[in-house]
């Protein structure tokens, strides 16, 4: 995860955090794959939705990729736009996230922009309020030395 992946309530938290903890709050699979070696509460509960924010940048990222190049080749034929069709059809079905609540879930599909936003921002409030806990309740001192000593920093 980078800094422009951000929404603009996290980059104004964010500006708030020490180089420690921002290091922590944008960290990338494998730094989490570190720090989930701890298995106190808050760092396993903010490990948990910060893989789901990132797991959905990347859908997004792949998924707008997979948009351009099929815009790109896109031609005049009537067989072109079919198989450029069908690519966009597919692809609304691939990149999806499944909601599960209780006994009852629900697939989402990551086509719609404005859906995806509002979960995109539903999620950073969620990570941001998990870090908040994770910095209050574990020392962050730790977590980096964790990123050291699994070659991750």
């Amino acid at each position: 995860m980078n800094y422009n992946n951000l929404t603009s309530a996290e980059k104004t938290y964010y500006a708030n955090l020490t180089d420690d903890e921002r290091k922590l709050y944008l960290a990338d699979q494998t730094q989490l794959d570190a720090i989930s070696t701890w298995t106190t509460p808050s760092v396993q509960m903010y490990v948990s939705v910060a893989y789901l924010v990132e797991e959905i940048y990347q859908l997004h990222e792949s998924r707008a990729r997979l948009m351009d190049t099929t815009r790109s080749m896109l031609r005049s034929t009537d067989e072109d736009k079919q198989l450029v069709s069908d690519i966009m059809e597919t692809s609304d079905k691939l990149f999806a996230v499944t909601i599960a609540i209780g006994d009852h879930s629900a697939v989402l599909s990551l086509a719609d922009a404005e859906e995806n936003d509002e979960l995109c921002g539903y999620l950073a409030r969620v990570k941001m309020l998990r870090f908040e806990l994770l910095a209050t309740t574990f020392d962050i001192g730790v977590l980096i030395e964790t990123l050291q000593l699994h070659e991750v920093y």
